[in-house]
């Protein structure tokens, strides 16, 4: 994991990050660059689509904001629960979170309830276009004034990642909508936000436990049919005008 990755998992515990994939520490980065520099401290903020791992609800918590974990099933909640519960008694520490399970198209929350609504590789798996811009409606309804949206999906314009996201669905038999920068923008902009912030993370680093369990044809290739991949990919991180083009994309974006 590259330096940069290494800070924004500081203050996550092992016990909360040691099974997470590589492959998402990695680029979930993008999520905490993101939010990098807002007064968290105080402050309420709901993850829509918020999973088990709980890898960016620990890092916001743990800097001072008060978190609400809200996903639809209700299997990766009390595994969410389990997780924090386990990790209270491993670490002797605590953090401000709440579960909820409930649809990200029609969140059972008040209007002018957050100050920050974030989701992050969620909307996509929602099959239907119209409960996808409803998802996004519906976070911009729940922000106070002046509260911000942080959202992150895949990007299309990223062709290799592509690709392997297809054989990946078809495998895990899952539903994935990947985004174009200017559509997500657009739907952005029709909810009344106002975007802030634009970035992307790409994909290098190999998670060969995935591989081996998810894409074992990857493994009868020769690691070195990847190094022009590997460098082109890197090049997407260090190269602001090659952002659009990333692997995993989004935007902040503020209520007014």
């Amino acid at each position: 994991m590259n330096q940069e990755a290494n800070i924004y998992i500081e203050g996550i515990p092992n016990t909360i990050r040691q099974d997470v994939p590589r492959y998402y520490q990695q680029v979930s980065s993008v999520d905490r660059r993101l939010l990098a520099g807002e007064p968290l401290a105080g402050r309420r903020i709901l993850n829509v689509g918020s999973g088990r791992y709980l890898f960016s609800d620990v890092y916001f918590a743990r800097r001072g904001a008060s978190g609400t974990c809200l996903d639809l099933d209700p299997a990766e909640i009390a595994a969410a629960r389990q997780r924090l519960a386990a990790t209270r008694t491993a670490e002797g520490w605590d953090v401000p979170l709440s579960f909820t399970v409930g649809d990200g198209a029609q969140l059972p929350f008040g209007d002018a309830t957050f100050d920050y609504a974030i989701s992050f590789s969620a909307i996509e798996h929602i099959p239907a276009a119209a409960d996808r811009r409803r998802a996004i409606r519906e976070m911009a309804r729940v922000l106070k004034a002046g509260g911000k949206l942080v959202i992150t999906v895949p990007n299309r314009l990223n062709v290799p990642a592509g690709i392997l996201a297809r054989s990946w669905s078809r495998r895990m038999a899952t539903y994935e909508y990947r985004y174009r920068p200017r559509e997500l923008r657009d739907l952005l902009a029709a909810s009344g936000l106002t975007v802030e912030r634009f970035d992307a993370e790409s994909l290098y680093l190999i998670d060969f436990p995935l591989v081996a369990s998810r894409l074992p044809w990857l493994q009868k290739l020769p690691l070195s049919l990847f190094a022009p991949l590997s460098w082109g990919l890197r090049r997407l991180n260090s190269a602001r005008w090659l952002k659009p083009l990333g692997m995993r994309m989004g935007f902040r974006a503020v209520k007014r």
